[in-house]
C-alpha cells in the first residue's frame, strides 16, 4: 500500500517537476522518448565541430513544436544529426550526456521510488524506465526480453518524461554498481 501511495503521488508530481524545465530542455525529453534512445549509445562520444549551444537549445524548441514532421524526426534520428554536409554536428555523446544531466539534476527524487525496464540485458548509462511494470513490457513477445525492476533512492536526478515523451516514463543515467544495488 505504501508503493501504490507513493506511485500516485509521484505520479502526479512529475507534471509539477517539469514546469522546472525549459522549452529546449523539453524538445530534448520529447526527442528522447521518440529517437534519440535508440541513438544514444552508438553516438561519437567526442566531435570537434558542434553547433552552438544556443543553436542547439533553438534546435529543440523547433523539435519541441513539431508535430508529426517526419523530415525533422529522420534528420534527429541520425547519429548524430549534421548541418553542412555532415560538417557540423547537433550534438554529440559528451554533449547529451551534460544536457541529460543538468535536466535530471533540476528533479531528484523526493521518495524512493521503483522503476522498471525491459530489455534483453542490462545497460548503464542513460536509459528509459517505467514506473509500471506493464508500461516496461513495449508489447514485444521477443524471447530473451526481461522486466527488471530497481528501487531509486530518494534524491537521486532523473528526468521526468511523462506526457512530453511515453506516458509513466522517466529517464535515468545509472552505472553497473548502481543497477546492481537498486536491483530488486
Amino acid at each position: 500500500m505504501k508503493y501504490l501511495k507513493l506511485f500516485e503521488r509521484f505520479q502526479d508530481d512529475q507534471y509539477d517537476f517539469q514546469s522546472k524545465y525549459a522549452d529546449w530542455e523539453k524538445g530534448v525529453i520529447k526527442a528522447w522518448g521518440q529517437l534519440l534512445y535508440l541513438a544514444y549509445h552508438d553516438l561519437p562520444e567526442h566531435l570537434n565541430n558542434l553547433v552552438s549551444m544556443d543553436d542547439f537549445k533553438k534546435q529543440y524548441v523547433d523539435y519541441l513544436n513539431s508535430d508529426g514532421d517526419e523530415d525533422l524526426e529522420e534528420w534527429m534520428a541520425e547519429i548524430p544529426p549534421t548541418y553542412n554536409n555532415g560538417k557540423t554536428a547537433l550534438h554529440d555523446k559528451k554533449r547529451l550526456d551534460d544536457v541529460l544531466k543538468a535536466i535530471a539534476e533540476k528533479t531528484p527524487t523526493e521518495e524512493e521510488i521503483t522503476v522498471f525496464r525491459s530489455a534483453r540485458k542490462e545497460e548503464t548509462e542513460w536509459n528509459s524506465y517505467s514506473l509500471t511494470k506493464e508500461g516496461a513490457y513495449s508489447g514485444q513477445a521477443t524471447a530473451g526480453i526481461i522486466i527488471r525492476s530497481y528501487k531509486i533512492p530518494k534524491g537521486f536526478p532523473i528526468i521526468c518524461a511523462s506526457k512530453i515523451a511515453d506516458t509513466d516514463e522517466v529517464i535515468i543515467n545509472l552505472s553497473q554498481e548502481e543497477l546492481n544495488k537498486f536491483k530488486i
